[in-house]
């Protein structure tokens, strides 16, 4: 499965929009007129989540070079920077990207960059002690997700993490709304998408169980070290896991 330019667009059109509401689903993030440090304090609050959950794993990582997968307006690569000697935020849309770099904190150890392909060889292999990326796996499809899953373990150094965020099931509520989304028209769909967002762009949710994830990424030679229940944007109507995955 590869990535298409509508899927690019889609993403730069929203951002286009309002960045911040297309990275947290906040009501008060559609527009511009609320204060910035508060949106940017969201990511430190998930950033020390996630760093106590692998403190008390007692799991031991090397603190060099981190890529964050997926890092929009760098509202969690800010919140990492302080935890590493460099960060690297990677996002396929570059509006999202001139947004981040107007707001990096952190010039001489945060570098941006926009991969608009279907695979990370922008990056070498064996290049990050940690690999982060919460809510953004989930509005990739799951073709393009296994085929990032690969470049990961690739570009992670032997002993490396990669930590993620994914849905494993959606709510009973939301089963329906996606039953009830495959049989009305897309033309009513779009209509209802801009009169809430102003454009007929959206990203998709996608799912993946827990047992396929640790199938997958034995395979890979890399191990499930852990997951935990992640619900910090349970609004979006699934039930995800913080997974932590070590290269062997």
């Amino acid at each position: 499965m590869k990535l298409k330019k509508k899927e690019i667009s889609n993403w730069n059109e929203m951002a286009s929009i309002s960045p911040w509401w297309t990275v947290l689903n906040l009501d008060k993030y559609k527009s511009d007129d609320f204060e910035k440090k508060e949106f940017f304090k969201t990511g430190e609050k998930e950033i020390e989540l996630v760093m106590q959950h692998l403190k008390e794993l007692k799991i031991r990582w090397k603190s060099d070079n981190l890529l964050d997968f997926g890092c929009g307006v760098g509202r969690l690569t800010q919140a990492l920077c302080p935890h590493f000697k460099h960060c690297t935020g990677v996002d396929i849309s570059d509006k999202m990207i001139e947004v981040a770099n107007r707001f990096n904190r952190y010039p001489d150890r945060c570098t941006y960059l926009v991969n608009q392909k279907d695979d990370l060889k922008l990056f070498s292999d064996n290049q990050f002690d940690i690999i982060y990326s919460s809510i953004v796996l989930q509005h990739i499809k799951k073709g393009l997700i296994y085929r990032y899953f690969k470049e990961f373990v690739r570009i992670m150094k032997p002993g490396g993490l990669f930590v993620f965020q994914l849905p494993y099931k959606p709510f009973f509520k939301k089963r329906v709304k996606n039953i009830i989304k495959k049989v009305v028209p897309n033309l009513f769909l779009n209509i209802y998408r801009k009169m809430r967002t102003k454009t007929t762009a959206h990203s998709n949710m996608c799912w993946i169980p827990a047992r396929k994830i640790k199938r997958f990424f034995d395979e890979q030679k890399a191990e499930l070290i852990n997951k935990i229940p992640f619900t910090l944007y349970q609004q979006n109507d699934y039930y995800s896991y913080l997974y932590v995955i070590r290269k062997l």
